[in-house]
């Protein structure tokens, strides 16, 4: 007698996933993970470098049942479960509580490590600091650290295609990949 094996609503959400996600960023290496709690279910997304985070949040929305909303203490359901597939009939489409995104920068820590300490030292070259110590608070009363305003250019970045450096563009601070045309970007970053 054969067993049936019984996916998960969460595997299931995982693996549309990683089909989306294959078909959205080609050429991305993503690690896709599906867990089962007490009172829920989640998919963990991670990756190297390339897209930024919200980007990717943004492709995965649709698989997430809600959102918890930390003013009341509850979990607010706001997807259906249904869906309309390419024949316009109305489907079942799983869902999970929570989907968490993290991309890295760097396959070990000290790979991260290395990188962001090169961000932070293109920072303090930048605006002309002394210190590039990712801890160093710059004078002007940010109140922000070094690696704070490192990432905050990091955050918003597509860097597929690796990092090249940081640019000043309207007033904020962005890291640029090295196909990207850094002229155009100072013009047309909104």
């Amino acid at each position: 007698m054969e067993k049936t094996r019984y996916q998960t609503e969460a595997a299931q959400v995982a693996k549309m996933i990683r089909a989306d996600l294959k078909q959205k960023f080609p050429a991305i290496k993503f690690s896709v993970r599906s867990e089962n709690f007490a009172g829920g279910d989640a998919v963990n997304v991670s990756w190297n470098f390339g897209p930024c985070s919200h980007a990717v949040e943004s492709a995965l929305v649709k698989y997430r049942s809600g959102y918890f909303d930390g003013s009341i203490d509850c979990y607010e359901y706001t997807h259906s479960g249904k869906a309309i597939d390419q024949t316009g009939k109305v489907v079942d489409m799983p869902t999970v509580k929570f989907i968490g995104v993290n991309r890295h920068f760097g396959e070990t820590h000290e790979e991260s490590d290395t990188f962001h300490q090169k961000i932070c030292t293109d920072y303090a070259k930048m605006f002309g600091f002394e210190n590039d110590d990712p801890d160093y608070m710059p004078p002007g009363g940010s109140y922000s650290r070094l690696r704070q305003l490192a990432w905050r250019a990091l955050d918003k970045a597509d860097l597929t295609s690796g990092y090249k450096k940081l640019i000043i563009s309207r007033g904020q601070v962005l890291a640029i990949s090295n196909t990207d045309d850094e002229e155009a970007l100072k013009d047309s970053y909104a």
